[in-house]
């Protein structure tokens, strides 16, 4: 399924549910990290065919601004990179500050790709990949956003 903001589409795997585990239940199961790089992986394949290493691709995640001694979204990321075959970058952005709408980021480490693949583990408003998106696309990166769950009602 597809999210679209004003500024990019975001790909996503899952939609919200009524039923089943919350987002909070699915991160606390560390087990759950297989399923997510396994089910973006399945679908990244589609949408971006071909050898994605040959093609200049890496992957990314947003800045971790809570739990930061493990984080959900940079561990499925590195797996998800390394199931792909492609490079990953766990820092490029540091958050300015804990807010999640309108944050700021700044640069931390520019990935010598010039395309990103950009996952996070659940999207609500869209601002973390806007964010994302405001910081890099100025420097010329190709951007392709993936997410685990649409969080949206």
């Amino acid at each position: 399924m597809v999210a679209r903001s004003p500024m990019f589409m975001t790909f996503c795997v899952w939609r919200r549910s009524v039923f089943g585990p919350t987002l909070k239940e699915i991160k606390e199961d560390r087990s759950n990290i297989h399923r997510f790089a396994a089910a973006v992986a399945e679908y990244i394949r589609k949408v971006l065919p071909g050898d994605l290493r040959a093609a200049g691709w890496a992957l990314t995640v947003p800045p971790a601004r809570r739990h930061r001694d493990w984080n959900f979204a940079i561990e499925a990321g590195r797996l998800l990179a390394e199931t792909l075959e492609i490079p990953f970058y766990p820092v490029v952005a540091a958050a300015r500050s804990r807010e999640r709408v309108g944050a700021v980021y700044d640069l931390v480490t520019a990935p010598q790709e010039r395309n990103l693949l950009v996952f996070d583990d659940i999207i609500t408003t869209g601002s973390t990949f806007t964010s994302m998106f405001r910081l890099l696309q100025p420097m010329g990166y190709n951007m392709v956003f993936a997410v685990g769950i649409d969080n949206k009602a």
